[in-house]
């Protein structure tokens, strides 16, 4: 059993490092060994602070989704209504290193998810997270009159992290102002279907 562990600094340095190593070489790939080499520790230093494998990787999504989370958080609250939809989802982007990286870890556990209950949840939370955040610029949009009354909000901000997903699985061979300027065209069309007002500010 892990004991308690007193050195947040040197579990920090462990998760990133398991971070790093799934995004690299994908769930399978990322043994003990592979990531606590990442880390420069011992195998042994890995398991004083996780129990298994599987605790070390969902730690790792954690730390994942909450460095995505609490940036497109921040940038959604940055803005109102429909020009905080497009921060978001800007930010959700793989538009920098860090975001690259994330999304890697995403895709490896979505690879593994259809055989791994526990990847399957821990993605599940992931994008619920996502729809939560995103569900609020929407109820904006409608208040202020961007959007028309009786919208799902839910259902549109899942709608939205799908695409956003869609449109960071197209990243490799592309160059960051390329991501960008293809996910505000398709999300600029997606809010023009669903009756934005100047939809083309975006």
């Amino acid at each position: 059993m892990a004991r308690t562990h007193r050195n947040l600094a040197a579990r920090d340095l462990i998760v990133e490092a398991a971070r790093r190593t799934i995004a690299a070489v994908g769930l399978r790939g990322a043994t003990i060994r592979a990531i606590a080499a990442e880390a420069g520790v011992s195998a042994g230093r890995v398991t004083h602070y996780f129990e298994s494998k599987q605790q070390l990787a969902t730690a790792a999504l954690d730390r994942n989704n909450l460095a995505a989370g609490e940036r497109v958080w921040a940038r959604s609250r940055a803005a109102r209504g429909a020009e905080a939809i497009a921060a978001a989802v800007e930010a959700l982007l793989p538009l920098d290193e860090q975001r690259r990286l994330e999304w890697a870890v995403w895709v490896a556990f979505w690879t593994e998810s259809a055989t791994d209950a526990d990847a399957a949840a821990a993605l599940q939370r992931s994008r619920q997270a996502l729809v939560t955040i995103l569900a609020r610029p929407f109820a904006d949009a409608v208040d202020d009159g961007e959007l028309a009354p009786g919208l799902d909000f839910e259902y549109e901000a899942e709608r939205l992290v799908v695409l956003a997903s869609g449109v960071g699985l197209l990243v490799h061979g592309r160059d960051h102002d390329e991501v960008r300027d293809l996910g505000r065209r398709m999300l600029a069309d997606h809010l023009a279907q669903l009756g934005l007002r100047e939809a083309t500010t975006l």
